[in-house]
């Protein structure tokens, strides 16, 4: 089925987002402003990271403690890595 798209999220009530980009060769999330996120597990579940890792795609999860808001996680291209 896959991730959620953006519509359906803001149609379901999400009223703000958040993105983090996966940085393979550090293995480090950067956030929107290119700054490294120290504590991912206080954006999203340790269940969630695992999905995210395994299936190193493009993936949306709900923000562990913020109703609303939405954690978007980037993997990067094939050939960017």
């Amino acid at each position: 089925m896959g991730s959620p798209t953006l519509e359906m999220l803001i149609e379901s009530g999400i009223q703000d987002a958040m993105a983090f980009f996966y940085d393979v060769v550090n293995n480090v999330f950067l956030d929107e402003d290119g700054f490294i996120v120290w504590n991912m597990l206080e954006f999203v579940t340790p269940n969630d990271l695992y999905l995210f890792r395994h299936h190193e795609q493009y993936m949306v999860f709900q923000h562990r403690s913020l109703p609303g808001i939405m954690c978007e996680l980037y993997y990067p291209e094939e050939d960017v890595i």
